[in-house]
């Protein structure tokens, strides 16, 4: 059982010349306005960078890293994105709490209260990431009120005006007092030597 060897071509001899040709499989390292604005895009509806690193096509963490540092209008883009992803999560926690109670949910109710603890879990979490990413929009809001007697009423005013001058009578009396009382005290004690 022999076989025979096949006549070489000039296609055959070319093909092995030549080698094939690589596909990209690499991660992109160049910036593209394109890739910036579909990372941003992805961004925008809820994904994480590690989502987005894990897709194909798709820069390192380091190269975005390096992009918003060298590149403003990426650095620009992302900030926008990040603050349309808090306005994604917070849809996100409006529709878990409108989510309907099955009837399945309801026939069990250990089935209910794991459902009903997993939707209160999703709903913190996505309602600290909003805060931390908008937090002019979701964060909590302190009132600090840097200046309380304007929201005094003159009568007020004058109430309270009294009473701290009452008050700082009050206290020069017992300070005097004391202090009157204490030289009183120190003079009365017979000196050694």
């Amino acid at each position: 059982m022999t076989t025979a060897a096949k006549p070489k071509t000039a296609k055959t001899a070319k093909a092995k010349a030549t080698p094939p040709k690589r596909k990209s499989m690499g991660r992109p390292s160049s910036y593209t306005p394109e890739t910036a604005a579909k990372i941003c895009a992805l961004i925008a509806e809820g994904k994480s960078q590690r989502e987005i690193i894990k897709m194909p096509r798709m820069p390192s963490q380091s190269t975005m890293d390096r992009w918003r540092d060298e590149y403003a209008d990426f650095r620009v883009q992302y900030a926008r994105a990040r603050e349309r992803q808090a306005d994604y999560f917070a849809e996100e926690i409006r529709e878990i709490a409108d989510a309907p109670v099955t009837a399945k949910m309801r026939a069990n109710p250990m089935v209910l209260r794991a459902e009903m603890e997993q939707r209160r879990q999703k709903i913190d979490a996505y309602k600290w990431t909003a805060a931390k990413l908008a937090p002019k929009t979701y964060g909590d809001r302190v009132q600090v009120d840097s200046d309380p007697i304007k929201s005094l009423s003159d009568e007020q005013l004058h109430a309270r005006l009294q009473q701290l001058m009452q008050k700082a009578a009050v206290r020069e009396v017992i300070e005097g007092t004391i202090i009157a009382g204490s030289i009183t005290d120190r003079s009365e004690q017979p000196v050694e030597g």
